[in-house]
């Protein structure tokens, strides 16, 4: 158990551990937005390690477990939570995404999607106006600019050796 605690306290520099290699590759404070994710998964899972940890030991110490009074206050929380939730469980973004999966909207826009790659590769022009899906709420789409010097828009055309890549003005 010490040495279990002792990792999981060291895990809590993990996120320190993993900018620093970055950080010494770029020569400074600059921290590419490619690299957040990963940062982001090993803070948070050193913190939820960490979590875990201390309610072992306060079970160890206390015994909260044994008289059931910590899992009726476990019970409080979760129905307080849910009772102050600043949103009703049907708004929530999560039931939203499960209805799109549901009724075909994510498969209809995956499909819709994977047409416009293969439109970008097969098309012998060299300015390019694609008509891209309407977006899906609370969901990451797909995105072009209106605009062909549009940062993503440059970046598809040199991707697919097009002078210019923009989407369909609306």
């Amino acid at each position: 158990m010490h040495s279990y605690g002792t990792v999981s306290v060291l895990a809590l520099a993990a996120g320190y551990v993993t900018a620093f290699p970055v950080a010494l590759g770029y020569g400074g404070p600059e921290f590419p937005n490619r690299c957040y994710f990963i940062l982001d998964i090993v803070l948070v899972l050193s913190l939820l390690n960490f979590a875990l940890f201390i309610g072992v030991c306060l079970d160890r110490w206390a015994g909260l477990c044994e008289n059931r009074s910590a899992l009726a206050v476990l019970y409080v929380v979760l129905f307080a939570a849910v009772l102050l939730a600043p949103e009703t469980l049907s708004d929530s973004a999560l039931i939203a995404v499960a209805e799109s999966e549901h009724n075909g909207s994510y498969a209809d826009y995956y499909r819709r999607c994977i047409e416009i790659y293969d439109y970008l590769e097969q098309c012998t022009e060299d300015d390019i106006v694609v008509d891209v899906p309407a977006y899906i709420e609370n969901f990451e789409c797909f995105y072009l600019d209106e605009d062909p010097e549009g940062w993503v828009n440059v970046g598809m055309a040199e991707y697919y050796h097009k002078n210019s890549v923009r989407r369909m003005a609306e």
